[in-house]
């Protein structure tokens, strides 16, 4: 399912040069959109989720870890590579691009929570 609307979403990017979400806002109403967002988080957690119990069982049934020590080593090695990705991004762009976009995304957040939810 997720593949066929992944597919969906790149045509009507091709086709209209807007992703989804902006489509969405312009033909929806308030009360729709905040309904579509919401089920987006939740699709997204349940993603998050199912990653992250799928590694802590491989590491138990691979390894032979106990699962509470397999949940610890899996958010180690995540937080471990989060941190590695923000460094290299901002070594690549330059720390004071990295900057800029954090402040930008900073204040996206405060208008879309002020306005929009």
């Amino acid at each position: 399912m997720a593949i066929f609307l992944q597919y969906l979403s790149a045509k009507l990017g091709i086709a209209t040069e807007r992703n989804l979400p902006e489509m969405c806002g312009e033909h929806f109403n308030r009360r729709t959109n905040r309904f579509l967002y919401g089920f987006a988080e939740l699709g997204a957690m349940a993603t998050d989720l199912a990653e992250f119990l799928g590694a802590t069982l491989g590491f138990y049934l691979i390894f032979g870890i106990p699962l509470i020590y397999a949940g610890l080593l899996w958010g180690f090695r995540f937080s471990v590579f989060s941190i590695r990705n923000i460094i290299f991004s901002c070594w690549h762009d330059g720390w004071s691009n990295h900057y800029e976009r954090f402040c930008r995304f900073k204040y996206t957040l405060k208008f879309k929570k002020t306005y929009y939810l």
